[in-house]
């Protein structure tokens, strides 16, 4: 793929379009492999037949292309539904979740009548972090506690490395440990499923970031113990994944796996340079910006309420953005931005300094 050249800040620019910064999907968008995989499906009327219900080549492709043990990996309609049969599948008497963190976690704390506990990370300077100390305080509150760490975070971006995490899992090895890894993939750091786990931790991954495809719903579960893996496979309902989503990722993860390891590659190096761009036009406007190793920033505009900022932004200026005020631990000073092309990011930052003018 050639570098895409950027354009310059002080440009004209053209505001009659809907710029979306509130999702956070790879910004190079699909592989041209998967695109040709759902061409494939609609020659083939691929839709029209039932996928096998158990999912055994969509789980052997997974596992060849992570290098993983079969029987150790569920198949899920994304990671919302594996990390509700993760929960599930350990009745907790209470939920810890490091927040910030983005997760419908009341609903289903609710329904099964689980309490819910939030440990927010410290804002210190320009990043947040985990008071170690304070986590596992929470996590001895629960006689038989479960926890959710997403890595990197949703909304910081900030990251905490598989060697604590897998120390405290090994602490408290009666406590299951859930790790949402939805974009490890586009950070370029190391994840915990290159590293011999604790049977008490499951990893979530999904695809649906990676190759920017949310209609294409599929994520796993993985966890070292088959006696877990198997619980949450009996929680699953048949058929969660659909034929054209099984019948794609199980070619584009086995007949395409070095195409798919090579866009990859691609996506974490065009990430963290246009990451770079972003970061440097938000803070020349005087925005501070939290240090993030994923595919989107967390920024704090003190004195601008962020559901202003958002209205004003997709009203006047075609530009949609994340407020971030709904996230447990943030207020109406905060909001996410995904990481773009630089040409957009011209866009947003534009706006934004007209709108902050204005304020």
């Amino acid at each position: 793929m050639k570098p895409r050249r950027f354009h310059g800040f002080g440009k004209q620019v053209n505001y009659n379009l809907l710029i979306d910064f509130s999702t956070n999907l790879n910004p190079l968008g699909p592989p041209k492999e998967l695109t040709e995989l759902v061409s494939e499906c609609l020659k083939s009327r691929v839709w029209t037949r039932y996928p096998d219900p158990n999912y055994v080549e969509l789980s052997e492709s997974i596992a060849s292309f992570y290098k993983l043990d079969p029987e150790c990996v569920v198949p899920c309609s994304g990671a919302s539904e594996a990390i509700n049969l993760a929960i599930t599948s350990a009745r907790p008497d209470a939920l810890v979740v490091v927040a910030p963190s983005y997760g419908d976690y009341e609903l289903l704390c609710d329904a099964l009548g689980v309490k819910l506990r939030y440990v927010l990370m410290n804002e210190i300077g320009s990043s947040f972090r985990l008071d170690i100390e304070l986590l596992t305080n929470h996590i001895r509150e629960g006689r038989k506690s479960a926890v959710i760490i997403i890595n990197p975070n949703n909304p910081t971006g900030a990251y905490l490395s598989p060697k604590d995490i897998i120390s405290i899992a090994t602490e408290f090895r009666n406590k299951l440990f859930i790790v949402d890894e939805a974009y490890m993939e586009l950070s370029g750091v190391d994840s915990l499923i290159n590293y011999d786990l604790p049977e008490n931790v499951v990893i979530i991954r999904t695809f649906t970031k990676t190759f920017a495809a949310p209609g294409l719903r599929l994520g796993f579960t993985y966890s070292s113990s088959k006696l877990l893996t198997r619980t949450i496979d009996s929680l699953r309902p048949t058929w969660n994944i659909d034929s054209v989503s099984t019948y794609v990722y199980t070619k584009l993860l086995s007949d395409y796996a070095d195409q798919v390891r090579r866009y990859i590659g691609e996506s974490i190096r065009y990430v963290r340079e246009w990451r770079n761009y972003l970061v440097g036009l938000l803070e020349s406007l005087g925005i501070k910006v939290f240090e993030s190793v994923a595919n989107f920033i967390l920024v704090k505009h003190a004195g601008v309420d962020t559901r202003i900022l958002r209205d004003v932004l997709a009203k006047k200026y075609g530009v949609a953005i994340r407020s971030a005020h709904t996230f447990p631990g943030l207020s109406e000073e905060y909001s996410r931005f995904s990481v773009r092309h630089p040409r957009y990011c011209d866009v947003l930052v534009r706006a934004l300094e007209e709108v902050l003018k204005g304020s």
